[in-house]
């Protein structure tokens, strides 16, 4: 069996994770095959933890096999070596939903990828019972296709508290986090707007920010967010990029989270904040709706108003988180990963 899993970019964090806990169900589920997981980047760029479980190769090595050179930009993906027991990972349908993001190359590039999966019979899988309801509207549908619903182990977010990085008064008085890049439709500029609202209202907490800021397609965005910013006086906090176990030391610390995003797939910040019991004030978004559902700490709001986002931050203030199991998702994951394996599954969409 092979996993083909083709992220555009190297270093997209979500991606990094999924990986992740796909390695770690992989030690808990025992197979009788070795498992060759061949996951393309447009970068020679790969987690090292990766070679680390029995069975799996190297992705360097295997697409140096494959083309007996070294790793360059823009490899195409070698569909033509997977038979017909690959799985292909659908994560969203964002060049569909959302395809001012894309230029038509990149466009093009994404739907030829699906349907040449669906040409040579993949099991496809979807991140999202949303995504897979998208992809029904598409031309093609896979005569084969599962759910999978990403979870994080709750026994990797234990070692997480304060956050040296957040400044004495953050964290005695509270802090919102926001930890996406500055892109814009991740919807900076709304939520910074709703937070000065909120604190002109008499709101207590802080807000911090972190991720990187150049967006390749609008490059200027990210002044107009930092002109808002800088009319925070010291109520806004940015933290710039940060590594991955310092982005998570600050999300664990924080009273509140906030993904308030135009657009998200099946959002790792969200399933970390929820795995954990913070409170969030996420965006309305089908995906959302669909990855909060079962959860009492999270409130939805409406990512195209600012009042809404500001009656959120109120809201998420005020509010008591209710006891959770740290668990459940995670098992969810363990049962979609066996169901996905099994010989049977054939769907119709």
């Amino acid at each position: 069996m092979r996993i083909v899993s083709p992220p555009d970019g190297a270093g997209w964090a979500g991606g990094d994770e999924y990986l992740q806990s796909l390695n770690e169900m992989l030690k808990i589920i025992e197979l009788e095959n070795s498992h060759d997981v061949y996951w393309y980047r447009n970068q020679s760029l790969f987690p090292k933890w990766l070679s680390l479980v029995p069975g799996f190769m190297r992705i360097d090595k295997i697409l140096r096999k494959l083309f007996y050179s070294n790793l360059g930009y823009n490899i195409p993906l070698p569909m033509t070596k997977f038979t017909r027991d690959s799985f292909f990972w659908i994560p969203d349908l964002q060049d569909v939903e959302f395809p001012e993001m894309f230029t038509e190359e990149q466009i093009l590039h994404r739907r030829n990828l699906r349907n040449n999966a669906i040409a040579k019979k993949y099991v496809i899988y979807f991140s999202s019972e949303h995504a897979m309801k998208i992809f029904s509207n598409l031309q093609q549908s896979p005569k084969k296709y599962g759910l999978l619903r990403f979870s994080i182990s709750p026994e990797k977010l234990r070692d997480y508290g304060q956050s040296p990085l957040v400044c004495r008064d953050c964290q005695e008085r509270g802090y919102f986090y926001l930890p996406n890049q500055w892109w814009k439709h991740k919807n900076h500029i709304r939520t910074v707007d709703a937070f000065i609202q909120y604190r002109a209202n008499g709101g207590k907490l802080h807000l911090v920010l972190s991720g990187k800021r150049e967006d390749y397609r609008w490059p200027d965005y990210y002044k107009s967010v930092e002109t808002l910013v800088n009319l925070c006086n010291q109520d806004v906090h940015d933290l710039g990029f940060l590594e991955r176990k310092a982005q998570l030391s600050v999300l664990f610390a924080a009273k509140i989270v906030l993904q308030t995003s135009l657009y998200e797939g099946w959002s790792t910040t969200v399933e970390e904040s929820l795995v954990s019991g913070k409170i969030l004030v996420v965006s309305n978004l089908p995906v959302f709706i669909e990855q909060g559902k079962g959860e009492r700490n999270i409130i939805f709001v409406d990512p195209l108003s600012i009042n809404s986002i500001v009656q959120g931050m109120r809201m998420a203030e005020s509010f008591k988180p209710h006891p959770h199991d740290s668990h459940w998702r995670w098992n969810r994951f363990e049962m979609d990963f066996k169901e996905l394996l099994r010989s049977d599954i054939v769907g119709r969409i």
